[in-house]
């Protein structure tokens, strides 16, 4: 759904929150880190329709820029 939102919205760096999630244990979401990356792949090759280079480039680019947004731009709350 996301991938749709953001093609039809300029919707990046927003101060307000649009959506929240809560971890559960029985949650189907990869619990690795690597997992998780590895489970993006099929939504830009299957969801997306992009080839293989395409997609692993994404795969890729995702990773970077969420590395990038969370130095840059996540609050960061001290632990009291």
């Amino acid at each position: 759904m996301w991938l749709k939102v953001v093609r039809k919205a300029n919707c990046y760096l927003l101060p307000e929150i649009l959506a929240k999630y809560r971890l559960r244990s029985d949650s189907i979401t990869p619990k690795t880190l690597w997992q998780r990356i590895l489970a993006h792949y099929p939504l830009f090759r299957v969801a997306e329709k992009m080839n293989p280079v395409a997609s692993t480039f994404w795969v890729v680019m995702n990773v970077f820029g969420n590395a990038y947004k969370k130095l840059r731009y996540v609050k960061h709350y001290e632990v009291k």
